[in-house]
């Protein structure tokens, strides 16, 4: 679990090695998207 941590801050830093929390964010909601997007087009009736 710690060498999944260590990597989600690599891929998550900037060029400095900051970790960059909004990338996290930003890779949750794109990975996302597309279901939600389903459901939402479900929901209002679309087949």
């Amino acid at each position: 679990m710690k060498e999944f941590v260590e990597a989600v801050k690599y891929v998550c830093s900037d060029e400095d090695g900051n970790f960059q929390p909004i990338a996290v964010v930003g890779s949750i909601a794109a990975a996302l998207f597309i279901p939600m997007l389903w459901v939402f087009l479900y929901a209002i009736g679309c087949n």
